[in-house]
């Protein structure tokens, strides 16, 4: 019975070290520059944003409604935002990690990525792809300016109602 408690207490700290250090590296900013005539600023609520000119008002104004919005780059036809995302680990731990939604607006295409530790905590993940794309459905192929900021004002809607 002791073994087990020790062997038990071992892997929880094993998780919890898991998860401090993939926060730590998850924490960190995009190096990531854009090769287009893009204006890159950071927000007072930690944003970066990576956008035309044009439309940087429009997108700030996005950014500063949901202080979880941590990156929105914008590269032709790609829309990328890093959102700021909590969870428990084991339903014990909290913890915070970065999920990045990448939109294709030509093909479009959504697909989210997370840190791998996350499956340890409970994520809304699933439900947060298939609510994106439907609220994506109306919206017409392309990258005109006035589409991305259509399809960054509705994953930042959808990402800020889910929370």
């Amino acid at each position: 019975m002791r073994k087990i408690t020790i062997i038990s207490l071992v892997l929880v700290g094993i998780i919890v070290a898991t998860a401090v250090l993939a926060q730590s590296f998850s924490t960190g900013s995009s190096t990531n520059q854009s090769a287009t005539t893009n204006s890159t600023i950071n927000t007072g609520n930690q944003a970066t944003i990576s956008v035309s000119p044009s439309i940087l008002s429009t997108i700030k104004t996005i950014t500063n409604k949901d202080a979880n919005i941590r990156l929105i780059e914008i590269k032709d036809d790609l829309i990328t935002i890093d959102y700021q995302e909590s969870t428990k680990i084991l339903g014990l731990f909290p913890a915070k990690f970065k999920l990045r939604v990448i939109t294709d607006t030509d093909k479009k295409q959504v697909n989210l990525t997370r840190p791998w530790w996350t499956i340890f905590g409970n994520t809304r993940v699933g439900k947060l792809l298939k609510d994106i794309r439907t609220s994506l459905e109306p919206i017409q192929s392309g990258s005109t300016l006035s589409q991305q900021v259509k399809v960054v004002q509705t994953i930042s809607g959808v990402l800020r109602k889910a929370n």
